[in-house]
């Protein structure tokens, strides 16, 4: 029997100011439940990947671009791995790409919501 995901919770809101670019994340939680995130804060459907870990799909709503972080344990590794594809959208979407004279821009951006996101969970 199929366990029924009730009670779906707000994911955590990051607003990045420098790029204007609004993120959702999920940190540690079952796909479904992310799935059932994505249908209630934003209307849309989302595909099953039964292998995946965690997951980063930037999304376009009627209020601009929002970049949504899955994943589904508290692991240190895939979440900077899913980070470093949200900071990709972003700063490619503003026509900044990976190159020796941009990395800082990068590397700023994956610390700082990494820090973000880690100190919103101490607090839970």
């Amino acid at each position: 029997m199929k366990s029924k995901i009730t009670n779906i919770k707000k994911p955590q809101f990051i607003y990045d100011q420098t790029f204007r670019q609004n993120y959702y994340v999920s940190y540690g939680v079952s796909q479904k439940y992310w799935q059932k995130q994505v249908k209630k804060f934003l209307n849309i459907d989302t595909e099953i990947n039964e292998d995946a870990g965690g997951r980063t799909v930037e999304f376009i709503t009627n209020q601009g671009n929002v970049t949504w972080i899955w994943t589904q344990t508290k692991d240190i590794s895939i979440l900077s791995h899913e980070v470093l594809h949200a900071i990709f959208f972003t700063l490619s979407n503003r026509n900044t790409f990976l190159e020796e004279n941009t990395q800082e821009i990068f590397c700023y951006q994956v610390q700082m919501l990494i820090r973000l996101i880690l100190e919103n969970n101490k607090r839970k």
